[in-house]
């Protein structure tokens, strides 16, 4: 049933890419909020009661730290890449 549910919101979402900004869309009585960024869909799901402000804000902080974690670690290796290449 889940395997379901992410291929549906998959075969919905895949030709709307939300770069910057999150969108939602309403799937089986549920909220869906996502967003698009380089390669990866990012979702958040909530009942369809749930407020969609709350939801985009959740996937915003997520989408942000991923980024800032991930551009850390991408720092960090970038000065053992320049020796080696030297």
């Amino acid at each position: 049933m889940q395997a379901e549910f992410e291929r549906s919101i998959f075969s919905k979402t895949r030709g709307n890419q939300a770069r910057s900004d999150p969108d939602i869309i309403l799937l089986n009585k549920q909220v869906v909020v996502y967003m698009f960024a380089t390669d990866v869909y990012f979702y958040v799901a909530g009942d369809q009661n749930e407020n969609e402000l709350i939801l985009s804000s959740v996937l915003t902080a997520f989408y942000e730290t991923m980024d800032a974690m991930l551009r850390c670690v991408a720092a960090a290796a970038q000065p053992s890449l320049q020796l080696r290449y030297q």
